[in-house]
C-alpha cells in the first residue's frame, strides 16, 4: 500500500454497474399502437373476406373486433374466426347477386374497427367498410330504334342499371362487342355517341352493363343508316321558324332510381314550310359572371318534334337554352333563347378523407371536400357533427367558407366521434361515416400514474436488489468505502505527530498552545 491508496481492478467503475444493472433488469411496458389498420373489403366469390389488424405493445396487446361500434361476436363460428395475428376472417359472407328492390341496394355491410388492449391502455384503428357486389336488373334508360341519314350524328341512350361497384358500360353490335374507332364512336356516361352515321353503322346495338356481381344486357336497338336525299330540304329549312316557348324543371321520379344530375322539358313551335326538320338539337349553357365571356354551347339530340326531355345538367347553375333544326347536314336558324335557374341542392356525397388528431388538449378534425359532380350547387361551409358519449355530449359546429378543419376542445380523456357534411343553400348533404379516436394513453395514464406506478416501481425496485450481481456490487461500494475512510483517518494521525518544533498536542484537551 503507498501513499495514494490501494487500486483494486474495476474498483473505478462500480456506481456505473450499478445504474446500468438497475434500468437492465425492469421491463419496458408500454401501451398498444395500431400498425396495420383494417382497409375496405367487397366481398367477392363463395371465399371468405380478410380485414387485417396489427398492434404493438408491451405486453402483447389483446386484438378484439367491433361491429358498427358494437363487439363482435365469435359464435357461432362458422360466421367470423379470428386468426392469432388479429386477422378477422368472414367464413361466409352473405350471397351476392341481384337485387330487386329498393331494400337491396344497400351494399354496405357495416364498419369493422380493430381494438387492441393491455393493462396501460386501448388503441383503436380507422374503421373499415364491408360491401358486398350488387347489380339492379332494371336499366335507367334502354336505347331505342334509330333511323338515320349517312353524316348524321347518331346517339344511342343507355342509363346502365344501380350497382355497387359503379357498372362498367360497353356497347355490342350484331352480337360482338363494338370496336371503338377514335373519332367517330364517344362513351359518355354510357351513351353511344356516332360522329358521322356511315352505312356500316346499321345493324342491331346492345348495352352491356357489368360488375363484379355479374352482367344485364339492355334491349336491342336497330340502328337504319339512309343515303342523304338531295331536295330542297336545306332551303326550305332556311324559312323554318322555331319558338322556344317553356323550360321547365322536371321532379325526379323514385322508381327510376338515381339520375346524374337534373333534367329539364323543353317545349317549342315550328313554323314555316309543312315539316322539313328530321331532328331537333338542343344548345345549352350556363351562364358566367357579368361581363365575362360566355361559355360554349353544348348540344344534345331531342327525341321529340315539339318537346323533349333534356338531361347533362347540374344543380344551382343558370342556364340559357335554345333549339335548332336539322335535315341530314344542313341546319336551320336557331330559335329564341330562354333563362332557367336550376335551384341548389344538399349535397349528394359526403366530405372525404375525414381524420381526427390529438392535439393539446384539443381534437383537430379536418376533411376534403366531396367530388366536384356531387357538389349541387355553391359549397357554403360545413357541418360537424359528436356523436353523443361519455367524453362529450351530442353537439354540432358549423364551418363558413372553404376552410377544412376544425379545432375541438377536449375536456376529459374517452372515445370521441364525429362526423362531417358539406353544406349548400339546400342544407347539409349526406354525412360521413363515423370517425373515432380514443384519448387515453396519456391523459388517464398520467391521472393514475401516482396510484398504480408508484408500488409497481418498488416492487421492480425490489426485485432488482435481490439479484446477486446487484448484492456482489453493492458490497464491493460498501468495502471501497470503509476502505478509503480508514485511509483518511491514517493521514490525519501522521500528520498530528509532526506539528513543528514550537507545538505541543495534549490528549486530553483539543487545544495547540505556544511554548513560551
Amino acid at each position: 500500500m503507498g501513499s495514494g491508496g490501494v487500486s483494486l481492478p474495476g474498483a473505478g467503475r462500480p456506481l456505473p454497474l450499478l445504474l446500468l444493472l438497475l434500468t437492465g433488469g425492469m421491463a419496458q411496458d408500454s401501451p398498444p399502437q395500431i400498425l396495420v389498420h383494417p382497409q375496405d373489403q367487397l366481398l367477392q366469390g363463395p371465399g371468405p373476406a380478410r380485414m387485417s389488424c396489427r398492434a404493438s405493445g408491451q405486453p402483447p396487446p389483446t386484438i378484439r373486433w367491433l361491429l358498427n361500434g358494437q363487439p363482435l361476436s365469435m359464435v357461432p363460428p362458422d360466421l367470423h374466426h379470428l386468426l392469432p395475428d388479429g386477422t378477422l376472417l368472414l367464413l361466409r359472407p352473405p350471397a351476392q347477386g341481384r337485387a330487386h328492390d329498393d331494400q337491396a341496394q344497400s351494399a354496405d355491410l357495416g364498419i369493422y374497427t380493430c381494438e387492441a388492449s393491455n393493462h396501460l391502455g386501448t388503441a383503436v384503428s380507422r374503421g373499415a367498410r364491408l360491401f358486398v357486389a350488387v347489380l339492379r336488373e332494371d336499366f335507367q334508360i334502354q336505347p331505342r330504334d334509330t333511323e338515320a341519314v349517312e353524316g348524321e350524328q347518331v346517339i344511342l341512350e343507355c342509363g346502365p342499371p344501380w350497382g355497387h361497384p359503379e357498372p362498367t358500360v360497353s356497347w355490342w353490335k350484331d352480337g360482338k362487342p363494338l370496336a371503338l374507332q377514335p373519332g367517330r364512336h364517344t362513351v359518355s356516361r354510357g351513351s353511344l355517341l356516332m360522329a358521322k352515321a356511315e352505312k356500316s353503322d346499321a345493324g342491331t346495338y346492345m348495352c352491356v352493363a357489368a360488375n363484379n356481381a355479374g352482367q344485364r344486357e339492355s334491349r336491342a336497338a336497330r340502328v337504319s343508316v339512309q343515303e342523304p336525299q338531295d331536295f330542297k330540304e336545306p332551303l326550305e329549312l332556311l324559312a323554318v321558324r322555331i319558338r322556344l316557348e317553356n323550360v321547365t324543371l322536371l321532379q325526379p321520379d323514385p322508381a327510376k332510381g338515381p339520375k346524374p344530375g337534373p333534367a329539364v322539358w323543353l317545349s317549342w313551335k315550328v313554323s314555316g314550310p309543312a315539316a322539313p326538320a328530321q331532328s331537333y338539337t338542343a344548345l345549352f349553357r350556363a351562364q358566367t359572371a357579368p361581363g365575362g365571356q360566355g361559355a360554349p354551347w353544348a348540344e344534345a339530340l331531342l327525341d321529340g318534334w315539339q318537346s323533349a326531355e333534356l338531361g347533362g345538367l347540374h344543380w344551382g347553375q343558370d342556364y340559357e337554352f335554345k333549339v335548332r333544326p336539322s335535315s341530314g347536314r344542313a341546319r336551320g336558324p336557331d330559335s329564341n333563347v330562354l333563362l332557367l335557374r336550376l335551384p341548389e341542392q344538399v349535397p349528394s356525397a359526403p366530405p372525404q378523407e375525414v381524420t381526427l388528431k390529438p392535439g393539446n388538449g384539443s381534437v383537430l378534425v379536418s376533411w376534403v371536400p366531396p367530388p366536384a359532380e356531387n357538389h349541387n350547387g355553391v359549397i357554403r361551409g360545413y357541418q360537424v357533427w359528436s356523436l353523443g358519449n361519455t367524453s362529450l355530449p351530442p353537439a354540432n359546429w358549423t364551418v363558413v367558407g372553404e376552410q377544412t378543419q376544425l379545432e375541438i376542445a377536449t375536456r376529459m380523456p374517452g372515445s370521441y366521434c364525429v362526423q362531417v357534411a358539406a353544406v349548400t343553400g339546400a342544407g347539409a348533404g349526406e354525412p360521413s361515416s363515423p370517425v373515432c379516436l380514443l384519448l387515453e394513453q396519456a391523459m388517464e395514464r398520467a391521472a393514475r400514474e401516482p396510484r398504480e406506478h408508484g408500488p409497481w416501481i418498488l416492487e421492480q425496485l425490489r426485485a432488482t436488489l435481490r439479484r446477486p450481481e446487484v448484492i456482489a456490487s453493492g458490497g464491493v461500494v460498501l468495502w471501497l468505502l470503509l476502505l478509503g475512510t480508514a485511509v483518511c483517518i491514517h493521514r490525519r494521525r501522521r500528520a498530528g505527530v509532526h506539528l513543528g518544533p514550537g507545538l505541543y498536542r495534549y490528549t486530553s484537551e483539543d487545544a495547540i498552545l505556544k511554548h513560551r
